[in-house]
């Protein structure tokens, strides 16, 4: 029930937070190493928190991205919190000439959403982004920011050659006097470093890149950020191959919010992806990772939990809804009678596994390389040779992960991960990717091992894994998971 509104004043990016606010809604923290001098030790460096709120000298930080964090904790207090943004930030055209774009995804995220992070795997460049954004939006100045004169005068060049006019300024590369300039003439991209964007009319510019989202934390690059009245969206780079420092983490939150999205590859994007657990049937089993039967006794002979496994997948592609009290959250996701049945993927790591579950679901095809089938019963070899000379329609099968990049998972609706081990190494980047346009989610659903003390503690990490990969639970997206992440790192939530 709410019991009282709050209004918050920004400026451009800068949220402004009284220390009654503060002190009624509570601080919100980020992470940082510091380094201090010890008499007896030396430089010691120590874990410590700051606020994101607040400077303590009480300059203006780029903190708009902390609104939702804000919200949720007045809602939870029963205030309504509101905020009023002077000036505007600029709003956008739709985008156009997506039939050019390489990722057409990232122009509607930008029209949709004014401040966000994307997230790029390898083999994106910045500047095919960022020529994307310019095409998209060819009236809207742009703005991007590095720390490096080198690559911003490359990604530059690069837009020059595609007919997107674009310099780059540094200490380095000085930029002419632009009143001299027609509006032919005048570029469309600006690249530049945080110290030299005052020299550009930084606070009129309509979007804003940081090639680097975590260099947002720097005291240059914040400095720039809080340009007094602008009106800019604001969007951060970020290479998913480099793990963050927590610093980081907390800094890129407070500065472009919660809000992402990830370019996979060329005309695709991540699909909506989501993780449910299903727990591990005893007996309980007493065995060390060294142990030499581990494997086999925990996972890929484990009768109760191979038919477990048997129940799931039967019960997903049956036209029946799965039992609700055994099957939780998927149940809850396929609980309509009449509901269109999934197609279903089983990844298994090793070949006796398939065998195992193989014989539980006779029907189903096993999709394995021809080295993976030796040593085995020949009467399960000759089936899954045959199955590769039959048209399988993709709607059911048991794929072994060293056959998985040249199965077309991606059409999967539910991935089943039957494996112990790391299931985001196990699982191909492109099973997880959607081409633009489309709206096909995945499930994973992976085990909850709690039968053996290994086998449980290596599902946490998975859980973790996912968490980190921003895979949630049904019914949770992305954008509400990195907000609960971030919150549930603050003191206030543990006390």
């Amino acid at each position: 029930m709410v019991s009282e509104s709050l209004l918050l004043e920004q400026n451009g990016q800068h949220l402004s937070v009284s220390s009654d606010i503060v002190q009624r809604l509570g601080d919100l923290l980020g992470r940082r190493l510091v380094t201090h001098d010890d008499p007896q030790h030396g430089s010691v460096v120590r874990k410590e928190t700051m606020s994101l709120l607040r400077a303590a000298d009480g300059r203006r930080l780029p903190n708009s991205g902390l609104f939702p964090a804000l919200q949720f904790l007045a809602r939870r207090r029963g205030i309504r919190l509101q905020r009023r943004v002077t000036p505007a930030i600029l709003p956008l055209p739709g985008p156009i000439h997506p039939e050019f774009l390489s990722y057409p995804e990232v122009a509607q995220f930008a029209f949709q959403t004014p401040l966000g992070q994307i997230l790029v795997h390898p083999g994106i460049h910045p500047e095919d982004v960022i020529g994307d954004l310019a095409t998209a939006f060819p009236d809207t100045r742009i703005v991007v920011l590095g720390g490096h004169a080198r690559q911003l005068k490359r990604i530059a060049e690069s837009l020059c050659a595609r007919k997107i006019r674009a310099w780059s300024i540094s200490t380095r590369y000085s930029l002419p006097l632009l009143e001299h300039l027609d509006d032919e003439e005048l570029p469309r991209v600006l690249c530049s470093t945080p110290r030299e964007a005052a020299n550009i009319d930084f606070a009129t510019a309509g979007i804003v890149i940081l090639l680097d989202a975590s260099a947002c934390q720097h005291a240059d690059m914040q400095m720039t950020l809080s340009q007094v009245d602008a009106a800019f969206r604001l969007y951060g780079l970020i290479d998913v191959t480099q793990v963050p420092a927590p610093s980081a983490v907390d800094a890129t939150m407070a500065t472009f919010g919660p809000d992402i999205i990830r370019l996979q590859s060329r005309l695709e994007v991540r699909r909506e992806v989501h993780v449910a657990w299903m727990p591990t049937p005893p007996p309980a089993i007493d065995l060390d990772l060294t142990d030499p039967h581990f494997g086999r006794r925990c996972y890929w002979q484990h009768e109760r939990r191979n038919r477990r496994i048997k129940q799931l997948v039967e019960g997903l592609r049956s036209a029946s809804p799965l039992n609700r009290r055994r099957f939780g959250d998927v149940g809850r996701r396929y609980r309509q009678a009449g509901y269109t049945s999934p197609s279903v993927t089983i990844l298994v790591d090793r070949p006796i596994h398939a065998v195992e579950l193989s014989r539980l679901l006779p029907d189903w095809p096993v999709i394995a390389a021809s080295e993976s089938l030796e040593g085995l019963d020949a009467n399960f070899c000759d089936r899954v040779r045959q199955q590769r000379r039959e048209w399988l329609d993709g709607s059911h099968q048991i794929v072994l992960t060293s056959a998985a990049p040249r199965f077309r998972g991606e059409t999967s609706d539910v991935v089943v991960w039957v494996g112990g081990g790391n299931s985001l190494d196990a699982i191909p980047r492109r099973w997880l990717s959607a081409a633009v346009g489309s709206s096909n989610p995945l499930l994973i659903i992976d085990f909850l091992d709690g039968h053996n003390q290994v086998a449980k503690r290596l599902s946490r990490d998975r859980q973790r894994e996912y968490l980190q990969n921003d895979i949630f639970p049904i019914g949770i997206s992305a954008t509400q998971g990195r907000l609960a992440m971030f919150l549930d790192r603050q003191p206030e939530a543990h006390r």
